[in-house]
């Protein structure tokens, strides 16, 4: 007879549950079990790190097209705030490019990655993903488009620039977009050289509609342009 000794997990066991604890902090707001002491530090992780994911889209189930919205933003409260928008919203699926173990915005690459299997109708965008990011837009600040060109050749292009080239480059891979909203603290209400920049760099060669807020200035506008979207494709 064998006789079976309590000697605990086996290491697939605890493998499979390391991955799962993993993958519980990936594409989400926060982390299930934290709290917001979790946060009296919120300094963000140095220079230009962020997370890849990508182990974990195999997980994913897709949504039915046309129902979701992918948000792209490091603020803990900014996420929470954006998030309680779309709830109030009744926008059934959301989902955030944030991986809350590391506290990193996901790479450009895992983001793409994660689009092409979800098909996200609506894009929910932050200029400034890292410390690095927000260094350089901040210096792209009251100049002018053409200064601002110049100054890119200089720099290392925006993690958010990046993203916003790749679906330049290639529309017929992301025909399922409805909408991006770009949300940052950095563009005012008015136009300006950034916003300028940013518009007829990127979003005028991209075919779905865009739009550029102040965060939060222009929450009500942000607000309508959910709704108007919703309603739409109801």
């Amino acid at each position: 007879f064998i006789i079976s000794l309590p000697f605990g997990k086996d290491n697939e066991t605890k493998n499979v549950e390391k991955k799962n604890k993993e993958y519980e902090t990936c594409f989400r707001w926060q982390r299930s079990t934290e709290d917001y002491s979790d946060y009296e530090d919120t300094t963000l992780e140095p220079e230009n790190k962020l997370s890849d994911c990508t182990q974990f889209l195999e997980t994913i189930d897709k949504v039915e097209k046309g129902k979701e919205v992918l948000i792209i933003e490091d603020s803990r409260p900014d996420r929470f705030r954006m998030r309680m928008i779309i709830n109030d919203l009744n926008i059934r699926y959301r989902r955030f490019a944030w991986d809350a173990q590391q506290r990193q915005v996901l790479s450009v690459k895992t983001i793409e990655a994660l689009m092409h299997k979800t098909h996200p109708n609506i894009i929910i965008l932050d200029l400034a993903w890292t410390p690095r990011d927000e260094k350089n837009i901040h210096d792209m600040l009251f100049e002018t488009k053409d200064s601002i060109k110049e100054i890119l050749q200089t720099i290392e292009l925006p993690n958010s620039f990046d993203l916003l080239k790749t679906i330049k480059e290639k529309p017929d891979n992301y025909k399922y977009l409805d909408l991006i909203i770009i949300m940052s603290q950095f563009v005012p209400p008015i136009s300006d050289g950034l916003k300028l920049f940013i518009q007829e760099e990127y979003l005028d060669a991209i075919p779905c509609k865009t739009r550029i807020l102040h965060k939060w200035q222009q929450e009500h506008d942000f607000k309508e342009i959910l709704i108007e979207n919703h309603r739409s494709r109801a």
